[in-house]
């Protein structure tokens, strides 16, 4: 409860002050217990309005009513006007009461929705504008009275109207430059309905206009995988067509939706010509690990080797760290666009299992249980990644691999017919799977960068 400037009518020459009752994040009265509190909430979700006594017992009292409800009730609305210290603000009526409504007395949450109605009504950078305010300070309504009866339908009012300012605000964002807002914006609104698909496909988008392709399409993987599982559903032909134009985009010149684009040559990568010679040997020999804080250099030093010998890059991404096979996605789409014939030449149980981690593939997938898709996945990432010791495999940022992804790179390291591998890692973040991964790696001691 906060008190702030206001006024009523035929108010004393001092003006008393104004109350707010805050509905988001925890409700407090300063005393009078728990059944007080209830009371202001109920009254406060029908602000202006006469509650009935009926309703206002079945909310406080809904297992056991006491021996006199209407006496108690009555006694907790005088502690609720002693605790508010206005006891104007609470009005008695015919058979009920009701909170009065502002100046007076004003409720955050009457606040928000006013807010996010009048940004709907706005266009623009004025509507961004006025959602960036708006959900400046939203939060979880009502979230001691969740399970509460009285309190569903104004929850739910309030939590669609967030969910759909974060949606429009995430696409505002995007549309005029402002990337990590509508990244931000977009992940609230997909975690908090991740089921939702104009929620998911608002984080696609926001992560293809941020730059991040690879992320948009893991996360519209992980949305189509989340639907089938819970739902049995498959994602919309919008949905879909979404991410066929994610797909195809990296024929617009290696940008993605929203990309930005370098309009200047890349800087040279100075002192560091000894350190490529080194990785480019060891990769002769097989395996080479690559070991620095950040900021030190490895995901350019991977690219200046890329550029000296054929190779296959990718990278682990903090966010998709628990996702199984999130890693192992990435390089199989790589080495899938870099050799159109390679999945013809699997059987066909291999090309089904790979549907299941790669939807845009044809046929679509054959249903197998958990642990037999799991080894045809691994056989089948073996048999594309046999043959290749022409090509160099880098894998930057291993700290973040998935347990899954570092099943598959382990059983390719080091085989005679297997890829030449070279690995970048922040050796303070290493978790489990990937430092016992290097453990086990074969070659040359660890290149440090400094």
């Amino acid at each position: 409860m906060q008190t702030t400037g206001g006024n009523l009518a035929n108010a004393p020459a001092t003006r008393p002050a104004a109350v707010e009752l805050r509905l988001m994040g925890r409700f407090a009265v300063v005393r009078d217990g728990r059944k007080v509190r209830a009371l202001l909430r109920v009254l406060a979700i029908r602000q202006g309005q006469f509650v009935p006594n009926d309703l206002l017992i079945e909310a406080l009292w809904p297992q056991r009513p006491p021996a006199s409800p209407a006496a108690n009730l009555q006694v907790l609305v005088n502690r609720a006007r002693r605790a508010l210290g206005r006891p104007e603000l609470i009005r008695t009526g015919p058979h009920g009461y009701a909170l009065i409504g502002p100046p007076a007395c004003s409720v955050d949450t009457e606040i928000f929705l006013s807010a996010v109605e009048r940004a709907r009504r706005l266009d623009g950078r004025a509507a961004l504008a006025a959602y960036r305010d708006a959900l400046g300070a939203a939060a979880e309504p009502l979230p001691e009275d969740m399970y509460a009866d009285w309190s569903q339908p104004y929850r739910t009012r309030v939590l669609q109207s967030r969910q759909i300012a974060w949606e429009r605000a995430a696409a505002l964002a995007a549309e005029f430059g402002a990337p990590a807002l509508a990244v931000e914006y977009a992940t609230a609104a997909a975690t908090a309905e991740p089921l939702r698909e104009s929620a998911a496909l608002a984080l696609v988008r926001a992560l293809a206009a941020a730059g991040d392709r690879v992320a948009a399409l893991a996360c519209f993987d992980r949305y189509r995988r989340s639907l089938a599982s819970e739902l049995g559903l498959d994602p919309s032909p919008g949905a879909a067509e979404l991410h066929t134009l994610l797909l195809r985009s990296d024929t617009d010149g290696g940008h993605g939706p929203g990309e930005p684009r370098t309009e200047f040559g890349t800087l040279p990568f100075v002192g560091r010509d000894t350190v490529i010679r080194q990785v480019v040997a060891g990769l002769s020999d097989g395996i080479v690990r690559i070991a620095g804080r950040s900021g030190t250099g490895k995901s350019r030093l991977l690219e200046e080797v890329a550029a000296t010998v054929p190779a296959v890059t990718v990278a682990a991404s903090w966010a998709d760290r628990d996702e199984p096979w999130s890693l192992a996605r990435t390089l199989l789409r790589k080495l899938l666009a870099a050799d159109g014939s390679a999945l013809g030449s699997l059987p066909s149980r291999l090309r089904a299992a790979l549907t299941e981690l790669l939807p845009e593939l044809d046929p679509p997938a054959a249903g197998f249980d958990p642990e037999t898709r799991n080894a045809l996945v691994l056989e089948a990432a073996r048999r594309l990644l046999d043959g290749r010791s022409d090509r160099a495999l880098l894998v930057d940022d291993l700290q973040w691999a998935d347990p899954s992804s570092v099943q598959l790179l382990g059983s390719v390291a080091g085989g005679a017919e297997g890829p030449r591998l070279a690995v970048a890692y922040r050796p303070e973040e290493l978790a489990p799977g990937p430092a016992e991964l290097l453990r086990r790696l074969p070659g040359p001691p660890v290149i440090g960068l400094g």
